[in-house]
């Protein structure tokens, strides 16, 4: 999908990387539906994954160690193999699993890397039909500067041994994102004291930026389109 995207972008003369976020995200939405559209009714394979997620990491007060120069907003809004929704863009890896587990719940991980900093889910428990996430496994793993902070995570309460906190999971079978076509998974994050294993004086938390000219009030905004194992039996 990426490259039908950058083939559209080369003929209306368009350069993805020198153009203000707001167009570059309105000309991916648009090239999606259109695409979307074009195959709907012939083609029976998984659509591309798209991700829509942002997020920043911050210093509590009092936090040692902390250049909050560094702690730059990370907003993505793209396809699997496209590029960050950032000045400058970087190219970003996206994975999106769900699996089944037992009769009642699914296991659900995902990833965004670039080469600067990397955002990893893993072993989150849902309901099949959407609720609350939980699972003793369940991990935020995310990377700021050279360090690497993991924090167990749930639908619970803010803790010291749960410091990751997702909204109920939702699963949408018809638009959702901007008119995005195609299963989606809907969910919000926040993180709190999140330590780094290898220092454990060094803490930080995740929130959202407000971005792209919206408020969401710190909860990072999670929206993935076409996650492997989805649409669920």
């Amino acid at each position: 999908m990426s490259t039908r995207v950058g083939s559209a972008l080369s003929a209306l003369g368009v350069r993805p990387q020198k153009q203000p976020r707001r167009l570059r995200r309105i000309v991916y939405v648009w090239m999606f539906l259109l695409t979307a559209a074009a195959f709907a009714g012939c083609n029976d394979a998984p659509g591309d994954l798209f991700v829509d997620i942002r997020w920043q990491v911050k210093c509590p007060q009092g936090a040692p160690s902390c250049f909050p120069s560094q702690h730059r907003a990370h907003d993505i809004f793209t396809f699997a193999g496209g590029v960050t929704n950032e000045d400058p863009p970087l190219p970003v890896a996206l994975s999106c699993l769900i699996e089944p587990r037992g009769a009642d719940d699914v296991l659900w991980s995902f990833s965004a890397v670039t080469s600067e900093y990397r955002l990893t889910i893993r072993n989150a428990i849902i309901p099949r039909t959407g609720g609350p996430v939980s699972g003793p496994d369940c991990t935020v793993e995310f990377v700021d500067a050279v360090n690497t902070y993991v924090g167990k995570c749930g639908s619970s309460v803010l803790t010291e041994a749960q410091p990751c906190r997702f909204s109920s999971v939702g699963f949408a079978y018809e638009d959702r994102v901007m008119g995005l076509l195609g299963p989606t998974l809907s969910t919000s994050l926040v993180c709190e004291g999140v330590r780094a294993p290898s220092t454990a004086i060094l803490v930080r938390d995740m929130t959202a930026p407000d971005v792209r000219g919206e408020r969401v009030n710190g909860l990072i905004p999670i929206n993935i389109v076409n996650c492997e194992g989805m649409p669920l039996d």
